[in-house]
């Protein structure tokens, strides 16, 4: 009758680490997708500083002056998720639109060249810079926000790395006499975990 009750004691306790394992497996199971819900998304962060910002010349001899830096914040990602995928909107008034060249740096510090948006003498030009968009920087977005194709798909190289922080685009004027101003800039972050 002592070995039944223990016995019996042993099959209880067996069954309530049964039922405790299979409580903490359904619950991971369903947070498991809100996590992955929470990243799947495109973040638009517009600029923090760049409406109405001069882009002045600033090529000085064979090196480069101060650049135009824009701020985004994308403090708001959560830091586990990463980039999948970015593209730049950017509506820029320039008397010449092929002087300008961007660089993107990410929150630990990456930079890459973007190019230039626009491989002509067009005054201003609205578009969004893509790595696998449609139209040619030579076309300088016919239509306003186009997506332009970047020059060797630099956003690529950002894949699976950080989102979350501050991302810095540098702008830079490479030739005299022509000047401009940022109107807007927006930054999409399409993110993954």
């Amino acid at each position: 009758a002592h070995s039944d009750k223990l016995s019996s004691v042993v099959m209880t306790q067996t069954t309530y680490t049964m039922l405790a394992v299979a409580a903490i497996t359904i619950a991971m199971a369903r947070a498991q997708p809100a996590l992955v819900d929470v990243c799947a998304r495109t973040w638009n962060l517009p600029c923090t500083n760049c409406r109405g910002l001069p882009i002045p010349y600033n090529r000085i001899g064979s090196s480069w002056g101060p650049v135009d830096k824009i701020f985004f914040d994308a403090s708001e990602i959560p830091h586990f998720c990463v980039v999948q995928d970015i593209d730049i909107t950017m509506d820029i008034r320039h008397t010449f639109s092929s002087d300008m060249s961007f660089n993107l740096t990410n929150p630990n510090n990456m930079t890459r060249n973007l190019g230039r948006a626009c491989h002509t003498s067009n005054n201003n030009f609205k578009v969004i810079l893509d790595d696998s968009g449609q139209s040619s920087s030579d076309d300088c977005s016919p239509s306003p926000f186009d997506r332009v194709q970047t020059e060797g798909a630099p956003f690529s190289e950002f894949a699976f790395k950080d989102a979350s922080g501050l991302w810095e685009l540098d702008v830079y004027d490479r030739l005299a006499a022509d000047v401009g101003h940022i109107n807007d800039v927006t930054i999409s972050i399409r993110t993954t975990q």
